[in-house]
């Protein structure tokens, strides 16, 4: 059964699920699209279509992507401290002033000018990586496993408080 997407004003038919990446193709080759609007629903590029749909291609000056782009820069600053710091805890703080820290949980580790380094290139190395982003969805009961497996305390205090079943995790 074949559906209709609408990208950008632009009509095209599929047959076969296809993801928006796959859709735009190398259409953007300076990678300044940073996720899309499906019918009106924010979506990652990885999110795979099958159905009618209107697709609105969005860049950071969204303010919708923008708050995306901020999480992934998130995501590879806590990958990095994952990475050289296998056991220290980190956590983000957001201020008021609309900026972010991060505070070191763990006792026994200071910032420093040569921990700084270390982060800024394993930063580096992780973009030069281009890793995509996908979306998993696990039940309560894996996502349960995994934080206590990394020590994510906070997220299973939150996990008890959730009505859904299943979790997303990127």
């Amino acid at each position: 059964m074949s559906y209709t997407v609408t990208i950008n004003g632009e009509k095209r038919t599929y047959d076969k699920k296809m993801s928006i990446l796959d859709i735009i193709g190398d259409t953007d080759p300076e990678k300044k699209i940073i996720c899309a609007s499906v019918n009106h629903f924010l979506r990652e590029l990885t999110y795979e279509v099958y159905y009618d749909c209107e697709i609105t291609l969005l860049t950071a000056s969204s303010s919708r992507a923008g708050k995306i782009y901020e999480a992934s820069l998130r995501y590879i600053v806590a990958m990095a401290f994952s990475r050289v710091y296998p056991k220290m805890k980190i956590k983000f703080a957001y201020n008021v002033s609309r900026c972010v820290s991060i505070h070191i949980m763990s006792p026994g580790y200071t910032a420093n000018t040569a921990m700084l380094l270390r982060i800024q290139h394993e930063i580096e190395n992780i973009i030069k990586e281009d890793y995509p982003l996908q979306r998993n969805v696990i039940s309560n009961e894996e996502a349960e496993r995994i934080y206590k497996e990394r020590g994510f305390d906070d997220k299973l205090d939150i996990l008890q408080y959730r009505p859904e079943k299943a979790v997303h995790l990127y």
